[in-house]
């Protein structure tokens, strides 16, 4: 898990989305190009062992939660929150401290949502 960790933070390159779609960045090789919702999601999923299944039972059972929280300049921004690790980004790439203002946690019900009307990709 952590080599998978490792992998994505030293692969990852931010792009601004272009439309608004949940992508799991999960190419074998080269550079992984996405947004901090993207960062973020694939972060869950490779710490739920590349697993829906699994990504469901964290977010039921709290174990891990994505929330949408506001930067420093006000833009909207999405970070991972996980039980006993703490929250993870792409601007913040190790499991540390909160370091935005809290807005909205994605719980079950709206994670549900978001994975059907934004879909998912798999790059």
């Amino acid at each position: 898990m952590t080599d998978s960790l490792d992998d994505l933070r030293d692969r990852f390159t931010y792009l601004p989305e272009v439309r608004d779609r949940w992508t799991v960045l999960d190419a074998p090789t080269g550079r992984l190009w996405g947004d901090c919702d993207d960062f973020a999601l694939t972060a869950l999923w490779l710490i739920a062992g590349r697993s829906w299944l699994r990504i469901l039972w964290m977010v039921l059972t709290f174990q891990a939660c994505l929330w949408r929280v506001k930067t420093d300049s006000g833009m909207g921004h999405m970070i991972l929150w996980v039980r006993g690790r703490g929250w993870i980004c792409n601007i913040y790439p190790q499991f540390g401290d909160l370091k935005f203002s809290r807005r909205m946690p994605f719980v079950l019900p709206l994670f549900l949502i978001g994975l059907v009307v934004k879909g998912v990709a798999k790059s």
